[in-house]
């Protein structure tokens, strides 16, 4: 090969756990002609499959270099030692002290974690011969996997575009990081190649374009590295003070032999793990902006992440131990990942928290009723999942700084939910101490629901509604089949209340891992000891409407079928009218079902709460944002709460949330809400008063003056009667019962009582 210039260094072999990174050499052609031949491939990195000879024109132009004294062009191919053979490349340009990374895996070698280990190698070795200033990704505005991605590794959006791409970057010299050698920024680099390499959407060199730079004779620091149960594990610093560690296993892969089982412990490991990038996805169907999919094959989907504030012992002494955070995501039982933007936990990790955010298992892998499963295939699989996170966070949590007698669940949605059941679970008793419930809704399935909701999705998966029939359809078939039923049920105006937001998924009330429906179950002396703060949106259902994620009703008819599906009274639906005057009949509609959904819910479970003796506090999320002819621009919708809360709410992935650019406004309202968890996780003072009870009590109102309660003396007609219930279907105006509980559909997917208000979890 020929000699780079001699203030380039080198390129030499790197080696990794499983790889050998070889110099590229012009007879690698011969065998890389083979990986790189899959058209598919070809599909996602341009170009088409090159002949022998022309990879080998190509190759011998790569050795030669560039004849650019100032900089330098490095190639590798990717070799898998123990199978001893060539699987991709990557590659790095550098110039004026920048290093451009690409790669590519060929395409039977992908989903292994093979380019994250490549990356790892590469960008290791970058910063152990090279200087690092700033790392930059241009990414796509539709590439959501690679912005995910370059967000995790603390890159933020700039107003700098390049070839249609924006340019995101992290400026080293100001994280308090000496960056050269930075092995955190490598690690950070590498989770960024490893997720964009193995994209659908990806490219090797345009997609997500990494690139690293430093000054040289700068000293790498210590990378953040502690111990937990079971072994050493490395993370990165994402910002100035905040240490984060991503995708720990708290439990072991629920697969195989642990299918459809309660969580069991993860297996230790050797050496340090790395934990830079977020771990995979559980089973789902659902592809949200910002955030990874699920890839079929992978397992290893029971972890969690942590952001802690780095602190260092004074006059000897220890730091004292900082509040925890743990943190449920929503997704109707059914999608969702810790990994989206919105949860990243820097900003509240700079308010003095330890925050940790859990992926759990999702749709009949988490919640699917498996008949006569009893103990061995129990209901809320998902729920245990998330217990087993508490005991991995009493366990370990203080390896980061955090107070193990001082934790706080919240969550959003199916996660605020998620988090009311666990103050009644005895799995989860004594873990936590105060809970956050943003949106919650229900009320719970009953086993009845969860059976026939079984018995349709075997059916359409084409197995039995059987232990032995459910364990042999694949996790993506039943993905699939869940898919089938939520369709069919959307199609069909005559499914009832299922019709409008169809969800099948949510918390069983089976009476031994989840005693009751937390509405019936509050009131239990266990439930009392734990702080609650609930909050909900004054617009719910706003943003399923703006998805299309729900049915539209927009005639009066329309409207009176909707009305006779959910059994709500008269009185009810002719107040909505009279308190939206003027509004066509879907937004009549949308606030009805918003209300019913979260706002009647969340608020009964604060009354519950309160009638108990528990300390409760109440809040409404009220934030709207119109042009300037007064136009709505966005709503006081379903989690438009969350990035506000988490300081994300500048995230451009989350712009549609929020209404576009936030304002200085925005910014303040934000460093308010993050406040108030931060102190309500401390002390259990938010910084109003208690809720008493009453429809008149203390709530405190964000982004607005004012906001207008749910007439909640008429809601009071509607029965909430949990978990009674089973699936009906509607007719010709008559239902005709499906099993021996009475129930409606309800229009997620759950059902709904005839007497009154439907079993449903619907939204995120």
């Amino acid at each position: 090969m020929p000699q780079p210039p001699p203030d380039v260094p080198h390129p030499e072999v790197i080696r990794t756990d499983r790889l050998d990174l070889l110099p590229l050499a012009v007879e690698h052609a011969t065998e890389m002609t083979g990986v790189l031949a899959d058209p598919a491939l070809h599909a996602f990195i341009g170009g088409e499959p090159l002949s022998a000879d022309a990879l080998r024109a190509r190759y011998e132009r790569l050795v030669r270099g560039t004849p650019d004294p100032s900089a330098g062009r490095f190639n590798w191919v990717v070799r898998l030692r123990d199978e001893g053979c060539l699987a991709g490349t990557v590659q790095a340009t550098t110039a004026d002290g920048h290093a451009e990374v690409s790669w590519v895996l060929g395409t039977a070698w992908q989903g292994r974690g093979l380019a994250a280990e490549a990356a790892r190698g590469l960008v290791g070795w970058l910063s152990a011969h090279t200087g690092i200033i700033e790392v930059r990704a241009h990414i796509h505005p539709d590439h959501h996997a690679s912005a995910a991605v370059a967000g995790s590794a603390g890159l933020s959006p700039s107003g700098q575009w390049q070839n249609g791409e924006r340019r995101w970057t992290r400026n080293t010299r100001s994280d308090a990081v000496s960056p050269a050698a930075s092995e955190a920024t490598a690690r950070a680099v590498a989770a960024t190649l490893s997720a964009t390499a193995t994209s659908p959407e990806a490219t090797p060199d345009a997609s997500a374009r990494a690139v690293v730079a430093a000054p040289s004779g700068s000293v790498a620091p210590a990378l953040p590295e502690t111990v937990v149960s079971t072994g050493r594990i490395g993370g990165l610093r994402p910002a100035p003070g905040v240490r984060a560690f991503l995708g720990i296993p708290y439990a072991a892969p629920p697969f195989g032999p642990r299918r459809f089982r309660s969580p069991q412990p993860p297996e230790p490991w050797d050496g340090v793990r790395d934990c830079t990038a977020f771990g995979p996805v559980c089973p789902q169907s659902a592809e949200l902006p910002g955030a990874p999919s699920w890839s079929l094959g992978e397992e290893d989907v029971l972890s969690l992440n942590v952001w802690a504030p780095e602190r260092r012992s004074r006059d000897g002494r220890q730091p004292e131990t900082l509040p925890v955070l743990v943190w449920i995501h929503g997704g109707a039982y059914t999608f969702g990942s810790s990994a989206q933007p919105d949860f990243d936990g820097t900003a509240l990790a700079r308010a003095g928290l330890v925050v940790v955010t859990v992926n759990y298992r999702l749709g009949f892998e988490g919640f699917g009723h498996i008949p006569g499963g009893g103990a061995a295939h129990p209901d809320n699989r998902g729920l245990l999942d998330q217990a087993a996170a508490l005991r991995w966070v009493r366990a370990n949590i203080a390896s980061f700084g955090g107070d193990p007698q001082r934790v706080t669940v919240a969550g959003q949605s199916a996660g605020a939910t998620s988090a009311t059941c666990l103050m009644l679970m005895d799995e989860a008793r004594g873990l936590f101490r105060r809970a956050v419930a943003h949106s919650a809704v229900g009320p719970c399935f009953s086993p009845g629901t969860a059976t026939e909701y079984t018995r349709r999705i075997a059916a359409a998966a084409g197995v039995p509604a059987t232990a032995e029939g459910l364990l042999a359809a694949s996790a993506q078939d039943l993905v699939a089949a869940s898919d089938a039923v939520v369709e069919s049920l959307r199609r069909d105006p005559g499914s009832g209340a299922a019709h409008y937001d169809p969800v099948l998924y949510g918390p069983v009330a089976d009476g031994t891992v989840l005693p009751a429906d937390p509405l019936a179950a509050l009131a239990s002396p266990a439930a009392a000891e734990i702080d609650l703060l609930v909050c909900h949106t004054t617009e719910e259902f706003w943003l399923m409407d703006a998805v299309d994620g729900c049915a539209k009703v927009t005639t009066e008819a329309e409207l009176a079928t909707f009305q006779a599906d959910f059994r709500l009274p008269d009185a009810l639906v002719d107040a909505y009218r009279c308190r939206l005057p003027d509004a066509p009949v879907l937004d009549v509609y949308l606030a009805l079902l918003g209300d019913l959904t979260f706002a009647e819910y969340s608020n009964r479970v604060a009354d519950a709460h309160t009638r108990a003796g528990g300390r409760t506090h109440l809040s409404r999320f009220a934030r709207t944002r119109s042009d300037a002819a007064g136009r709505p621009l966005v709503r006081a919708w379903h989690c438009a709460d969350v990035p506000f809360a988490f300081g994300t709410h500048r995230d451009p992935r989350l712009e549609f949330l929020v209404g576009g650019p936030p304002t200085r406004a925005d910014d303040e309202l934000s460093a308010r809400l993050i406040r108030t968890w931060a102190d309500f996780a401390a002390t259990g003072d938010p910084g109003w008063q208690l809720h008493d009870g009453t429809d008149a009590g203390p709530v405190r109102i964000w982004g607005a003056p004012t906001a207008s309660a749910p007439p909640r003396a008429l809601w009071r007609e509607v029965d909430y009667a949990p978990v009674t219930w089973d699936l009906v279907s509607r007719t010709g105006g008559s239902a005709s019962v499906a099993g021996s509980d009475v129930i409606a559909p309800a229009e997620d997917g759950r059902s709904a009582p005839v007497s009154g208000f439907p079993d449903r979890v619907p939204g995120a």
